[in-house]
């Protein structure tokens, strides 16, 4: 047998590789299938010999991130209903990015910047909601050649619905609770949503700005008015709208120009309105009303202007999304805004916030030309292409920190980290379930310790156990080292476990405890009502009641319950406290509690009443016995043995009072009852002949109107001549001393003038007033026929 020389063997090896591969070659010389480069669909749509240029791989990441945390899920809580994060990220849409690009190209007055999300298995999730191919933009022929803002947009809502509802599934597991959900909305048909979850068509947004000079006098004026004129239009639903606003009545409808127009009806609490909704066939627009017939004359004036169209020709003239704005708009967005900050700091005291955002707003270059954005949605991908004053070199960071790369990182770790956290949350609450008879009994022994030690605030288990050596308290020492305490005025019985941290025991309210407490906040509610309706108040604070001596005896807390923070009002009767624990007692005012308290003011003022009559008798008898004195106060009627008795019912102090020789009146203050004013009561003579005087008075302003049955009114000094008698006022009945309190007296003649009386036709009654503001009231009588 001949053997072959190396030289050969390595020729014959290679001639066999090579007729191997042929085969192979062949295949790939017929095109077989291969994916598509991203690299390359990236750049089709992008100025890779841009400035700035940047191109990212996703290479799948955002599905093996969510694979990733779906792993890290199981060992969790969510073991037994698993997410399906995968799932949820396709449907979103995220596991169809495979990469993205952005460029900025300086170009005269900015940059040409471009931005490309590749979906090379098409546009699903929240992609899909921009249906169809690219499409001219139609907005323009609406809007008039002065406008500051359009926003021209081609939606699919049912993708976007069907995107959500399967995203709910993914993390319910339940396709019945996203049925459920879209059920509940189609049948809230009174409120439009069917037609809005159902919309697909063309949307469109037109603002016009106001002059500058008018949005600067209104803003002085604090005017609620807009500062533009908007217009925003929808393709259908005008239909369904047009029947709900019909059978509302306040909407008013109009018909003009072969279009139906709703506006709010006027009342005293809405004014007119300067928007409307229209209906034009099925669609629909909301605009200012001087402003709508300019757009729905669709004159195209926008479309035909020079500075929109090479916006157009700068970006795109067909897309899904047009976005342009004008520099007035941009200008008055900016200066607003800046003066919404300084404005909302006034209210908000927070001025130094609204500096920083009024720099921040201060910062933004102005414009000198429109901007445009376009989005266009291809078949796999998104394109967004404008014309900007800045760079999206400036974005980098933020767009780097979207990647799966970095931000699935950081979900992953969170995800981690919250993994450990709830195994530890579930490893405590399985220790404090076994843990919680043995808390409980040491609990139960720090109260009994508490009732037979009541100066203790707290104690230790090793003093327990001393205390009370027969209740077999349990032993703590191998699973913590740390000494249990409890404390007397709280709920909580606390382990510091040596590897779980605290484990903490809630102790049951006692029915005895409960019964305390709400007897506390009655108490406090009580005192608050008297302050309230004493002070003229709506609301009270059970801290400064405390302080102020109200509740006595002042309420001690039982379980860590704050008082002080307690706040009653007049008309919220629900009164809520929380222990330490966070256990919630709670109390209703009784329905009668309100005017009980009133009563027990007006019991009070009219005991204060009495005693201020007291007084006053006594000064106006030291006066009568003294002459030549003016004044003398509550202590000094003592030097001729005329200081009354007076029983305090609420602690006030009657020594402060003072008299004067021709005061008619006494007060006295205190925080439980207000302010009492006792009158003394006039001369007995003096009140007959004034009602004698009107009744002369009433008889001839009734003869008066029979006589004259044109007469609307009279003046009393036409009908009557009013002679004031000659009446002792100084005679005073001591044998009546009645009690008249008042806050408010008139000021009038000791005998007052009755000649200005201004007497009305349908007069019911006529009276006049004392100087100490007692009147006299006279009823209207009949004419003698």
């Amino acid at each position: 047998m001949r053997f072959m020389d190396p030289f050969s063997l390595v020729r014959s090896l290679q001639l066999a590789a090579a007729v191997a591969l042929l085969p192979a070659a062949a295949l790939a010389q017929t095109g077989a299938p291969t994916e598509p480069n991203p690299l390359n669909a990236v750049r089709r749509e992008l100025s890779p010999d841009a400035l700035f240029y940047t191109y990212i791989d996703f290479e799948g990441g955002w599905g093996q991130v969510g694979r990733e945390l779906s792993d890290t899920l199981k060992a969790s809580s969510f073991a037994d209903k698993p997410i399906d994060l995968p799932g949820a990220f396709e449907a979103i849409g995220l596991s169809q990015i495979r990469a993205i690009g952005l460029s900025s190209d300086a170009v005269p007055g900015g940059y040409d910047n471009r931005f490309f999300l590749y979906t090379p298995t098409g546009r699903a999730g929240v992609f899909s909601l921009f249906p169809g191919k690219p499409q001219p933009f139609q907005a323009a022929q609406f809007a008039p050649a002065d406008a500051d803002l359009v926003l021209d947009l081609r939606l699919d809502l049912p993708a976007l619905i069907k995107t959500v509802e399967s995203v709910a599934v993914k993390f319910t597991g339940e396709k019945e609770v996203a049925d459920e959900l879209l059920k509940l909305l189609a049948q809230s048909e009174e409120k439009g949503l069917t037609e809005l979850i159902a919309y697909q068509g063309r949307a469109i947004v037109i603002v016009r700005m106001h002059p500058q000079d008018q949005i600067e006098r209104r803003a002085a004026e604090f005017s609620f008015k807009l500062p533009f004129d908007v217009f925003a239009r929808i393709e259908t639903g005008g239909k369904h709208i047009a029947k709900t606003l019909a059978a509302d009545s306040d909407w008013l409808r109009e018909e003009k120009n072969g279009r139906t127009y709703f506006t709010r009806k006027p009342t005293d609490d809405v004014p007119p309105e300067d928007f409307a909704i229209i209906l034009d066939g099925d669609s629909i627009a909301i605009a200012s009303t001087p402003f709508s017939d300019e757009c729905l004359a669709k004159t195209g004036a926008l479309a035909a202007d020079p500075a929109y169209l090479q916006a157009l020709a700068d970006s795109a003239s067909e897309g899904h999304v047009l976005f342009y704005m004008t520099p007035k708009f941009f200008t008055s967005v900016r200066n607003a805004s800046k003066m919404l900050f300084l404005t909302s700091s006034f209210a908000s005291r927070s001025y130094k916030d609204a500096l920083i955002a009024n720099q921040l707003m201060s910062m933004l270059p102005m414009i000198d030309k429109p901007l445009t954005s376009v989005l266009v949605a291809r078949d796999d991908g998104i394109l967004i292409r404008g014309r900007s004053i800045e760079s999206l070199k400036a974005s980098l960071p933020a767009v780097s920190l979207l990647t799966p790369d970095f931000l699935g990182r950081i979900a992953t770790y969170a995800a981690k980290a919250w993994v450990i956290d709830d195994a530890r949350r579930h490893e405590t609450e399985r220790a404090q379930k076994e843990f919680a008879p043995q808390l409980q009994q040491v609990g139960e022994a720090a109260q009994k310790f508490f009732a037979a030690n009541p100066e203790a605030e707290s104690v230790t288990l090793t003093a327990l156990k001393a205390a009370l050596p027969n209740e077999k308290l349990p032993d703590f020492s191998t699973v913590s080292s740390t000494e249990v305490e409890v404390l007397r005025a709280s709920d909580i019985v606390i382990l510091e476990h040596n590897t779980l941290g605290s484990i903490q025991h809630l102790m049951p309210i006692t029915n005895a405890q409960r019964a305390t407490i709400e007897k506390n906040l009655r108490a406090i509610d009580g005192a608050a009502l008297e302050s309230m309706l004493a002070e003229g108040s709506g609301y009270a604070y059970a801290g400064t009641l405390i302080d102020a001596g109200w509740i006595e005896p002042k309420p001690i807390s039982l379980l860590g319950e704050d008082y002080t923070s307690v706040s009653p009002t007049l008309t919220e009767p629900r009164l809520t406290i929380t222990t330490r624990g966070n256990q919630e007692i709670a109390i209703t005012r009784e329905p009668k509690a309100l005017a009980q308290v009133r009563r027990s003011i007006a019991e009070r003022q009219l005991h204060v009443e009495r005693n201020l009559a007291k007084a006053h008798e006594a000064a106006r008898r030291y006066f009568e016995a003294s002459p030549e004195e003016y004044a003398v106060s509550f202590d000094d009627l003592a030097k001729k043995d005329l200081k009354p008795e007076l029983t305090p019912i609420i602690g006030e102090n009657y020594s402060d009072l003072s008299f004067t020789r021709d005061s008619t009146s006494t007060s006295l203050t205190h925080p439980r009852f207000g302010r009492v004013i006792y009158t003394e009561p006039p001369s007995p003579k003096l009140v007959t002949a004034l009602r004698e005087r009107l009744q002369k008075l009433e008889r001839a302003a009734s003869a008066y109107f029979a006589k004259n049955p044109k007469a609307e009114l009279v003046v009393s000094g036409e009908i009557y001549e009013d002679p004031v008698p000659a009446i002792d006022t100084a005679t005073h009945d001591d044998a009546a001393m009645p009690v008249v309190s008042t806050s408010d007296a008139p000021t009038s003649a000791a005998t007052p003038d009755l000649s200005a009386l201004v007497i009305r036709r349908d007069y019911e009654t006529i009276k006049a007033s004392l100087e100490s503001g007692y009147e006299v009231t006279v009823p209207r009588t009949k004419p003698k026929r």
